[in-house]
């Protein structure tokens, strides 16, 4: 906070938005991390870094810029960035929860709170899963299908997006796409619960003896 009030008192009065713009983005950041450990995830700390620095520089005064609204918008948009970097996923794993909670009572509104942490965070699985379920307690099959194979096409090195769409496709009757899917898990995790004695994919084979091992 020290740090931050000097960084404010050194920045001129137009940069001084901007500057308090990316003082919020790094408080942000570390609030964050305090409940989740980002330092793995690039797309979170990049920016991070990137507001942190910019904040060091800010008000040092050893380059004169003509255009400064031009430079201040620049750093107001790479702290809006590394803001909605850091709070889309937290606030899609909220939305994933609340989707969650709804599945049983409110099926129409699981679906649109999966859809709204998807939209969120587009590269996580989780929501596209709840999503699923959610079309599905709704009796709309093709719309569940649709939202697990939207898993497999993000992640197909995860063996649990293949696990849950093959375990859809045997609830559902298609043995031969539930081997399919389930064979691929298993390969893909040989320890995983598409292997276990009794478990999806032997369930499978007992209906489709052509299943493979």
């Amino acid at each position: 906070t020290l740090a931050a009030r000097r960084t404010l008192r050194r920045a001129a009065a137009a940069e001084r938005p901007a500057v308090l713009a990316l003082v919020l983005a790094a408080a942000a950041y570390g609030l964050h991390a305090l409940v989740d450990y980002d330092w793995d995830f690039l797309a979170v700390t990049g920016p991070a870094l990137l507001v942190l620095g910019c904040l060091v520089a800010a008000g040092r005064g050893t380059v004169t810029l003509r255009r400064r609204p031009i430079a201040a918008a620049g750093i107001a948009v790479v702290a809006i960035a590394g803001l909605y970097s850091i709070g889309a996923p937290w606030l899609s794993e909220r939305r994933a929860a609340q989707s969650a909670a709804a599945l049983g009572t409110d099926p129409a509104a699981a679906a649109r709170r999966a859809e709204s942490a998807h939209r969120l965070n587009p590269l996580a699985t989780t929501p596209l899963y709840y999503w699923a379920l959610a079309e599905g307690a709704r009796g709309d099959d093709r719309a569940a299908l649709r939202r697990y194979e939207q898993a497999v096409e993000l992640q197909p090195e995860n063996w649990e997006t293949w696990y849950l769409l093959g375990a859809f496709e045997l609830d559902s009757g298609r043995f031969e796409r539930a081997c399919y899917a389930l064979d691929l898990a298993y390969r893909l995790d040989p320890r995983g619960p598409a292997g276990r004695p009794g478990g999806l994919l032997d369930q499978v084979k007992r209906r489709l003896p052509g299943c493979p091992a």
